[in-house]
């Protein structure tokens, strides 16, 4: 399902030669403040002559707009006013020389980044807003379902007047009570997958399969569904490897003494040899960083800082995945803030989301990271089906389709070995 916002960014991308340069919505113009400018150094500055800029707008001269604007540039003012969190309206969002940026931020309604950053990777996540979108008036009686799907189709609307969209209808759904109070971003996305029901979070739904082998030799399992993986931090010289820690989370471990297992063969409790393997993969993997672990000395939960260079691909099994989404957290336990930087599907362009501000970014960011929390990783299957239909969807709005102009909405998919 092609959104507003999709088909905007296709057409972008397979029309190069109309791209120009990003918008940077942090730069600010030039303010004429007292504090900006001493008096001595702005009357230093002033033309001498008698026909100055001031006396000719004075006089109602026809150019003397334009020659203040040259002499107050000669005064080299600095802007003195930190615009980074001045929310603006859609006509902002393109000006000379400048590409819009194709997605919406979300309003901060208190101390709900970890719920706007959590919402923003489910929106990002192709098979997941398509299921939510396609529900219908009398598929949607969950309330958390009807406002999802109210959200996602704002987040879609690139016709809006506001550049922010509010998230007052999911905050209701869920029934949060205390917005100024900072959350666990995890947390909720575990939470909303849960009460949006299996269809809808089937996406994210894997089988791990449990096995068990007792000293007898009397082998057994039982399979549990779950929706991500927990990976412990373990205490490194130099940077994290999650390859490592994906590794040892799936080693076996012998369970003897008083953590005996009972053996329905011998109908008693041996030594027990525990394992666990993935049965079925989901499309999508989510791997929870275990940043936040309880300190004894302490009595209390501490933050792991530990650097890490995010892996772009994991090989997991016989399946191969590849990161599409992180949900990041700067701070401590106690309070901080987070964001989410998520490769958009459409563009395979990275983007950074900050609560009502989005901008372009690249993966560098995720080297050397202590601030990465929840990985998200996509199967490569899903990966190659995304690239046929990316093909479909070009011929059907018959739009031009070739490789050497499309430089970002197939590139991906080319490198995980997909070919047209």
């Amino acid at each position: 399902m092609m959104t507003k916002v999709d088909t905007a960014v296709l057409k972008q991308s397979l029309n190069p030669d109309s791209a120009v340069k990003k918008l940077n919505r942090s730069s600010s113009w030039p303010l004429l403040s007292p504090s900006s400018v001493s008096f001595s150094e702005a009357q230093a500055k002033m033309p001498s002559t008698g026909s100055t800029a001031l006396q000719s707008l004075a006089s109602g001269y026809s150019g003397a707009v334009n020659q203040l604007a040259n002499d107050t540039k000669k005064m080299k003012i600095k802007d003195p006013v930190d615009r980074s969190s001045v929310s603006h309206t859609q006509n902002d969002r393109l000006t000379a020389n400048h590409d819009p940026c194709p997605y919406r931020g979300l309003c901060n309604l208190g101390a709900t980044c970890y719920l706007n950053a959590t919402l923003q990777v489910l929106f990002m996540t192709q098979a997941f807003r398509e299921r939510v979108l396609r529900r219908t008036p009398g598929d949607t009686s969950e309330k958390l379902e009807t406002a999802l799907k109210e959200l996602f189709e704002e987040l879609s609307d690139q016709d809006g007047g506001a550049q922010s969209v509010s998230t007052k209808g999911v905050i209701k759904a869920l029934s949060i009570q205390r917005i100024y109070e900072q959350q666990d971003a995890v947390e909720y996305f575990l939470d909303i997958l849960e009460k949006v029901g299996p269809d809808l979070a089937k996406v994210f739904s894997g089988t791990m399969r449990n096995n068990r082998k007792c000293s007898e030799d009397h082998e057994s399992h039982d399979d549990s569904s779950f929706k991500s993986l927990q990976i412990a931090l373990n205490s490194t010289d130099g940077p994290y490897r999650l390859e490592d820690g994906v590794q040892s989370y799936f080693e076996s471990t012998a369970l003897v003494g008083e953590d005996q297992m009972y053996c329905e063969t011998c109908d008693e409790k041996r030594d027990t040899t525990w394992g666990c393997e993935i049965h079925e993969y989901p499309t999508i993997l989510p791997l929870l960083l275990k940043r936040f672990v309880y300190d004894y000395w302490s009595c209390g939960f501490v933050k792991n800082d530990c650097p890490m260079d995010v892996p772009l691909h994991l090989s997991l099994g016989e399946q191969e995945y590849h990161l599409y989404a992180v949900i990041n957290h700067r701070g401590s336990r106690y309070g901080g803030h987070y964001t989410a930087d998520i490769r958009s599907f459409t563009d395979n362009k990275w983007y950074s989301f900050d609560d009502s501000h989005v901008t372009e970014t690249d993966e560098s960011k995720l080297e050397r990271s202590r601030e990465a929390y929840l990985l998200l990783y996509q199967k490569r299957e899903y990966i190659h089906n995304f690239a046929f239909n990316l093909r479909f969807s070009c011929v059907e709005q018959r739009l031009v389709f070739k490789k050497s102009t499309n430089e970002h909405a197939i590139a991906y998919a080319i490198r995980c070995g997909q070919t047209f």
